[in-house]
């Protein structure tokens, strides 16, 4: 198992449009992938304008697919317009249980 977590900071006036935005485009693109176990999308409190997205994955290899697929790539650049233009962090937990973290590119290299 592999769990994923890539903390988000948006614009404030489009909190509510980018969480329409996770249910209608994201959850179902990610459901389409194959390793996919569960996503879902996370309020940090008490900050109203920061969330989580978090993944888990059958294996590591699941999760580096999808960040370097095409999907990955089109659910991006749509979510673009929401994110405000502080960094995001990318947190991982390895099937050895090694915590992984560090920043995530404002433009990923795909």
């Amino acid at each position: 198992m592999f769990m994923r977590l890539l903390q988000l900071q948006l614009k404030l006036p489009y909190v509510q449009e980018f969480k329409k935005f996770y249910e209608s485009k994201v959850f179902p693109e990610l459901q389409k992938l194959p390793g996919c176990v569960f996503a879902g999308l996370i309020k940090s409190s008490p900050q109203p304008d920061e969330f989580i997205s978090l993944t888990f994955w059958k294996t590591q290899a699941h999760a580096e697919q999808y960040e370097k697929s095409g999907a990955f790539k089109n659910l991006f650049e749509q979510a673009k317009p929401y994110l405000s233009d502080s960094s995001e962090w990318k947190v991982q937990l390895s099937e050895n249980m090694e915590l992984q973290y560090g920043p995530v590119d404002v433009e990923p290299v795909i």
